[in-house]
Order: C-alpha cells, then structure tokens, then sequence
C-alpha cells in the first residue's frame, strides 16, 4: 500500500496532469525525429523547458503543503483523487 503525503486541489492536479502529458508527448516525438534537425532542437527546447516546470510545480507544491521529504523522496499523483503518494523506488 502507498504512503498518502497529501492532496493537491483539482486545479492543481490539472496542472500537472497537463504538464506530465506534455513531457510524455515530448519524450515520443523525440524518439521519431532525426537528431540535429531544427525540429529535434526546438523539440528538445520545449522538453527542457516543460521538464523545468513539471520538476518545479513538484518542488513547489510539496513546500506550500509540507510533504513528507527525505531529499531524494520522489512522488506520485492520482489525477482523479488528487491525493499524492510517495513513490515506490522498485
């Protein structure tokens, strides 16, 4: 059973729900598009730039609730309960 840390509201889970879909989207478009062409570099800009502020809606947001945190603590997020979880490291 996963360790509950906390609850975001639904704007927020939004938030990140919209972001990780994003970076995922991002990671396959990478994965299919010639390396060193223009549109591999501004894929890869836009990654970077979405990877930057999923990890910083995680870094804020768990200091606005106080999650639980051992620095190298990594959680996960039920979009539909919006609860928070810490992730397994299996």
């Amino acid at each position: 059973m996963k360790e509950v840390v906390g609850k975001v509201t639904p704007e927020e889970s939004a938030e990140i729900k919209k972001l990780f879909g994003r970076k995922n989207a991002l990671v396959d478009l990478l994965k299919s598009v010639e390396k060193g062409s223009t549109f591999y570099e501004n894929a890869m800009e836009d990654f970077i730039n979405t990877n930057e502020k999923f990890q910083n809606w995680w870094n804020v947001t768990a200091r606005k609730y106080s999650w639980k945190n051992t620095g190298t603590t990594r959680w996960e997020i039920n979009f539909d309960t919006c609860e928070i979880f810490i992730a397994n490291n299996s």
